[in-house]
């Protein structure tokens, strides 16, 4: 193995996990120095890689270990990381483009993300992160106003229009939007996307009970890129504002429609827009969008397929 060139074992690392990278270190100092190669740190997986080691050596070891400017995703799911260690790390992987904290609890005192100095970051997913609250909102707005996707599932406690609306301010080239059983998110918050996102592509509500047909068509208005859309549990929205949907987004390749009880598409509206409507089951627990709805073990979906030709 000694006699391998760099090239050839820092191919053989690449199939390594980064738990098996930091043992390698220790088998002699060049070996330290290859797993230290950016190509095989720009994706970390911290409870895969740090699942069995206490929060501070964490923090020393990805501020020692790694050159974190280089690091470009990162995620955090039901890690060991205490509040402080998880913002020391945002703190040393300031050029992160990639972020996914997944059921990370803390409470509405202390936040989420309270000491992020993040500026780079183009993706961030929150999920089940229930101690998010308008502050951390207003520091993501400040620290990542290059967003391009936005993902902020079941963080259900402290979020409120408030917060949305200093994101939606501020994140104002995001293409992907998903929001999903946030209770405190209304009507109102959501409108603020269509005053100052026009960038959207897919855009992605569940269970945002307050959704009225005058915001969506707001939002299709303000979203000439839309692709699309999915709705779930939007008891409000009817086929009155679907049908303005797919007459407003020229580029819309589907919506999706899961428990929307009021939107009855009619014979009339599918000859009117060109739509085709087709309608599956779809298991409730199957894909990760679905999970946030609550019900039967099997929701109806709808699917609808606006066509390109002879669109108004």
């Amino acid at each position: 193995m000694d006699r391998l060139p760099n090239e050839i074992l820092l191919e053989i690392f690449s199939y390594l996990s980064q738990r098996q990278l930091l043992r390698l270190q220790l088998v002699s100092q060049r070996w330290s120095q290859l797993v230290r190669s950016p190509p095989l740190w720009k994706r970390i997986d911290v409870l895969a890689a740090f699942a069995d080691v206490p929060a501070d050596v964490v923090v020393e070891q990805l501020a020692t270990f790694l050159d974190g400017s280089l690091v470009e995703c990162l995620e955090v799911a039901r890690s060991p990381l205490s509040h402080r260690g998880v913002n020391e790390i945002m703190k040393s992987f300031c050029r992160v483009k990639t972020l996914s904290l997944t059921s990370y609890h803390r409470s509405r005192e202390e936040g989420i993300c309270k000491e992020w100095t993040v500026i780079c970051l183009r993706s961030l997913r929150l999920e089940s992160c229930f101690g998010l609250n308008d502050a951390d909102a207003n520091t993501i707005a400040t620290c990542c106003k290059q967003l391009r996707r936005l993902e902020v599932i079941s963080c259900c406690n402290s979020l409120t229009d408030r917060g949305i609306t200093s994101l939606a301010q501020s994140c104002r080239d995001l293409e992907v939007l998903r929001i999903s059983a946030s209770t405190y998110v209304t009507d109102r918050g959501l409108a603020a996307f269509a005053d100052f996102s026009n960038k959207l592509k897919t855009l992605e509500l569940s269970r945002v009970d307050d959704l009225t047909d005058e915001t969506l068509i707001r939002l299709a208005g303000a979203s000439c890129h839309l692709e699309h859309l999915a709705l779930g549990s939007a008891t409000k929205v009817t086929e009155a504002s679907i049908a303005a949907v797919a007459r407003l987004c020229c580029k819309l390749k589907y919506i999706k429609l899961v428990n929307c009880v009021n939107v009855k598409v009619s014979c009339d509206i599918q000859e009117a827009f060109n739509i085709t409507v087709t309608t599956t089951d779809i298991p409730a627990m199957g894909s990760t969008w679905y999970n946030y709805l609550a019900g039967a073990m099997v929701q109806r979906a709808m699917v609808l397929l606006p066509s390109r030709v002879n669109r108004a």
